[in-house]
């Protein structure tokens, strides 16, 4: 990747990072999307900063109804991190607990409230 687009990319990976901190989540998907698609064609689709960028969109999505779509992301970025860092990266671990968090709150929405604690005791 080329100074420039490295630096396009990080800066537009932060840019969505902060409108998501400041509540603007469209504008944040838009950023991130757009620093997936530099990352994934200057880098692959199996590097590790690609995976980041799927990380994130993960979190942005799991704070809203598109548990699916958050799943879908995080699951992605766990692929790439499983395959391409070692067994104790923080990147692997933070990416694995995202993961086991939506699948928490995907098992809690399809499951009426009192089954639900009937499957947690």
């Amino acid at each position: 990747m080329t100074s420039v687009f490295a630096g396009l990319s990080f800066t537009k990976h932060t840019m969505g990072l902060v409108k998501h901190a400041l509540g603007q989540r469209e504008e944040a998907i838009s950023l991130l999307k757009e620093t997936l698609e530099i990352r994934r064609q200057s880098y692959g689709d199996d590097h590790p900063d690609v995976a980041q960028v799927y990380y994130s969109l993960a979190v942005i999505y799991a704070d809203t109804d598109d548990k699916q779509i958050a799943f879908q992301y995080a699951q992605t970025a766990l692929n790439i991190y499983q395959a391409k860092l070692p067994k104790h990266h923080p990147s692997l671990k933070r990416a694995s607990e995202l993961v086991e968090r939506i699948s928490s709150y995907q098992r809690e929405s399809i499951l009426p409230q009192s089954e639900y604690h009937n499957v947690q005791e």
